[in-house]
């Protein structure tokens, strides 16, 4: 029996909203965590305090641990244009010194988001009416944490009078309705070059407290938040030190040069710096872009820790068993010359993926973004695949000291699919056995549409299938579920997939269904059985389908062609698989124009998407790789892959089917279907009556039950 790690057990003092993102980061990472509050309860009552701005880094994080993170948009205002105005006088003449119309930030009362995030934790973490108490002894001067003073009757008067020359009709009559005003003066302090003391970490205004000119005190703190998590979870709990370190190193330099900026924003604001009052008059164009807030150092910056836009990866193993017994690392060392010369070719893969100014992806080609892993194991090629399991083959193991070797391939999703990521290894395998690339990759764009594009949205075909489906995944993401996943493999040969076929039937149009509509039909109604969905209800799902054919593209084409498109399993029962093939057929149908498929190209740009939805959250998935040519990477002469396995990372969501080629031997119909889902689900699909009736192959089961 695995032994359980051991968690991480952590308090954080203070249930602002930095104290309650930490707890939901840390949650997430794994640890246990208790949050101590001094207020005696949570804030109640209507909407109030600070108004927030939050960048979309922060929306994103905070959605992934909402329970609903629609909610959050709910919650929220657009805040999609920074514009800076003077106003002068009594005459009430405006100016506009800079207006940035592509701000997407959101705005959000204080106490809306604190409210979201704490009552999407955990019931009892957070414990009201505790102070956490720690003592400094000083000299004897006088200390303080805040400057607060009340205002004189004549102060008021001569603020009101300001407020009405100056600001909005609005905010000045706010000022006047607010009974007791008082002076709060701001202060930052000088940023830290330490914010961690052995395993004492700061987050938040602890660490870096700001001016709010930058609208960057609540955003830095959220992300303060995620990337400890993030480091807390890859490192363990056994290597807190290197965790914190990792943390520290991430965030110092990012927060301390954005306090430096919100400092000076203030100052130019308020005319203290050396040149004096900026003066809307006669202040010029370069004078006025300094108030710009996305001048801001590191506002589009994603951590390579955190990089939630590029997490989802492909990832193809290929598993081989080579006759001729070699030296340990003799073959490696052949492998490591020959991927150089292939790397050559593909110049995007060798570069590193950053951010442009307006915050688009793009690849810079002055970095490595490749990075090798070499890990050996004890025993054979063939003993490693009798007892592997998700969590195994995940390690990226590449050589077995009994013979035998595999490669293994993780790419983001915004470089590549699995079908170009299989291409790269047998342009790989090519460079090794034969020196050189037989079909080098093609870079280019994707297609458009062939009639001329109108920059009005409605041209981009708003009712198409494609476009509905991605705007309702983007509408409702899912929460990120953290219950554990594991993937099951099975083999059909080609009579048992004929067989299948068969009991499939025929669609409407009388053509016999095909390999991936028969056993996707097969699968969907197994698992919603399993799910326990309403009667006369399947579970929702996607298809994700290779659409070169339909873009007409070269097969040589680099880059992801995989598009998603929802199947609805509305007015269906576990039993009717001939009715779920003719329904995933029809969807199918729906992706077979390149308008269609070309229309979602142009509306995700159009829309801004400049960081890909996650469509593998709120549905089950299931992706038809099946024209995938892994069998054909033959790295020495007569010798392809034994084994081929494909995932999608990260696991998220209902579940996942793969359906993927078999070896050659089994037949053209042959298939390997790949199932990811959560430990007691995979057991009774296992166990499923109308799966045990087909008798597939278990090339990968439970492995406690293997050994039961």
């Amino acid at each position: 029996m695995k032994e359980a790690k051991r968690k991480g057990k952590a308090v954080v003092v203070g249930g602002s909203i930095a104290g309650l993102s930490c707890a939901h980061a840390l949650i997430a990472a794994g640890w246990e965590v208790v949050v101590l509050e001094k207020a005696s309860s949570p804030p109640t009552g209507c909407a109030t305090g600070a108004g927030l701005g939050l960048d979309p880094l922060s929306q994103k994080l905070i959605q992934s641990w909402l329970k609903q993170p629609h909610t959050l948009e709910l919650n929220t205002l657009p805040l999609t244009i920074d514009q800076n105005q003077a106003t002068y006088g009594d005459k009430k003449i405006n100016r506009i010194l800079t207006r940035d119309e592509d701000f997407n930030f959101r705005a959000a009362y204080w106490s809306d988001l604190h409210s979201l995030l704490y009552k999407s934790l955990p019931a009892h973490i957070v414990r009201w009416g505790h102070m956490f108490l720690s003592f400094i002894i000083s000299n004897d001067k006088t200390r303080g944490n805040s400057v607060t003073m009340k205002m004189s009757d004549d102060m008021i008067s001569k603020m009101h009078e300001a407020a009405e020359s100056s600001l909005l009709p609005e905010l000045a009559n706010v000022i006047r309705e607010t009974k007791e005003p008082f002076l709060n003066v701001i202060y930052d302090s000088e940023p830290l070059d330490r914010i961690i003391w052995d395993n004492v970490v700061l987050i938040g205004d602890a660490a870096h407290p700001t001016t709010p000119h930058g609208l960057r005190s609540t955003n830095m703190s959220i992300s303060d938040a995620a990337i400890l998590g993030k480091c807390l979870e890859k490192w363990g709990v056994e290597n807190l030190n290197s965790a914190l370190q990792e943390y520290q190193s991430i965030r110092v330099p990012v927060t301390s040069e954005q306090v430096l900026f919100s400092r000076r924003l203030g100052l130019i604001k308020q005319g203290l710096v050396d040149r004096g009052l900026l003066d809307p008059i006669t202040a010029g164009r370069e004078e006025c872009e300094e108030l710009r807030q996305k001048n801001m150092p590191f506002l589009l910056d994603v951590p390579d820790i955190l990089s939630i836009d590029c997490a989802v990866s492909a990832l193809p193993v290929l598993y081989y068993d080579f006759p001729t017994r070699r030296r340990p690392g003799e073959l490696t060392k052949k492998l490591i010359e020959s991927i150089s010369v292939m790397l050559c070719a593909y110049p995007i893969i060798t570069g590193r993926l950053l951010r442009t100014p307006d915050g688009r992806w793009a690849i810079k080609f002055n970095d490595a973004g490749v990075r090798m892993v070499e890990a050996k194991v004890k025993g054979s090629v063939d003993e490693w695949l009798q007892n592997v399991d998700r969590e195994k083959e995940l390690k990226l193991i590449t050589e077995f000291e009994g013979g035998g070797l595999a490669i293994g391939l993780s790419c983001t999703h915004l470089l590549s699919d699995p079908i170009s990521a299989t291409m790269m290894i047998k342009a790989w395998a090519d460079t090794t056995l034969r020196g050189e690339i037989t079909s080098p990759p093609l870079f280019h764009p994707l297609p458009r549409r062939k009639q001329e594009i109108n920059e009005n949205t409605n041209n981009l075909k708003l009712n198409s299938h494609l476009i509905n489906h991605y705007k309702s995944a983007i509408q409702n993401l899912a929460p990120i579920s953290h219950t554990k996943q594991t993937t099951i493999a099975l083999r059909f040969n080609h009579g048992t997939v004929k067989s299948c076929i068969a009991m499939a039937g025929n669609t409407n149009d009388d053509e016999p269904n095909t390999p991936f509509e028969a056993l996707a039909a097969l699968f969907w109604t197994r698992i919603s059985k399993i799910k326990g969905t309403t009667k006369n209800a399947l579970v929702d799902m996607s298809i994700c389908l290779d659409m070169r054919k339909v873009l007409k593209l070269d097969k040589g084409f680099f880059g992801n062609c995989m598009a998603y498109n929802s199947v609805q399993g509305d007015g269906l029962d576990a039993n009717e698989v001939s009715k779920a093939a003719g329904f995933i057929r029809e969807a199918i149908s729906r992706m077979d124009g390149d308008d269609e498929v070309t229309g979602l190209i142009e509306w995700l740009e159009h829309e801004n998407y400049e960081n890909p939805p996650c469509m593998n959250g709120s549905h089950l998935i299931c992706a038809d790789l099946g024209d995938v040519d892994s069998y054909s990477a033959v790295f020495e002469d007569n010798v392809g892959p034994i084994r081929v396995s494909y995932y999608f990372e990260p696991a998220v969501g209902p579940g996942q089917i793969v359906i993927l080629p078999s070896s050659g031997g089994d037949g053209p119909s042959s298939r390997v279907i790949a199932v990811t889902l959560p430990e007691d689900e995979a057991e009774e699909l296992l166990e499923d009556a109308l799966i045990k009736q087909f008798e597939p192959t278990i090339l990968m089961g439970l492995l406690n039950k293997r050994h039961s």
